[in-house]
């Protein structure tokens, strides 16, 4: 009967193991004399520069990620500043098309009653019977008319008419 070989454990990533290793003479002394500097074994040194080679290797690829991400967020910040900028050039350009539409309504507005106040002018003055009437109508279509055609008289040359 075969005897049964003890159950092998799973290696810890803290466990130490046994490896064999070939290298040049002139490494291995410079490895010991560093071991001896350091106060510690071969194995230790050895080790030692393995782990900080990783750790280099590691500083190395996050300070590429810091690089990568500071581009990033520098071209995100150049981004912002550019459509705030946008933003505010549409905001001007829509509060300039609502004075502008304000104006314009209240032409058209004051234009209707004009056209409202030619009518009754007509009207009375085809009925000739009431003069102060005619005279009230015609006033207020004055007044009208006066307010409105310097603004009116403006835009025309703003538009280049």
């Amino acid at each position: 009967m075969a005897r049964k070989q003890p159950a092998r454990r799973a290696k810890q990533p803290t466990d130490l193991i046994h490896i064999n290793l070939r290298m040049r003479e002139d490494l291995r002394q410079q490895l010991e004399n560093a071991a001896k500097n350091h106060d510690i074994t071969l194995s230790g040194e050895i080790r030692e520069r393995l782990e900080q080679s990783f750790r280099i290797e590691m500083l190395r690829s996050l300070d590429n990620v810091r690089r990568d991400f500071e581009a990033v967020r520098s071209d995100f910040e150049e981004n912002c500043l550019e459509l705030t900028e946008r933003l505010k050039d549409a905001t001007r350009s829509l509060e300039d098309t609502r004075r502008e539409m304000h104006t314009d309504w209240r032409l058209y507005s004051t234009r209707l009653l004009q056209l409202r106040l030619e009518r009754e002018l007509i009207v009375a003055l085809e009925r000739v019977n009431d003069l102060q009437e005619i005279k009230n109508l015609a006033r207020i279509w004055r007044i009208n008319y006066d307010e409105v055609e310097p603004v009116h008289q403006y835009k025309s040359k703003k538009r280049g008419e």
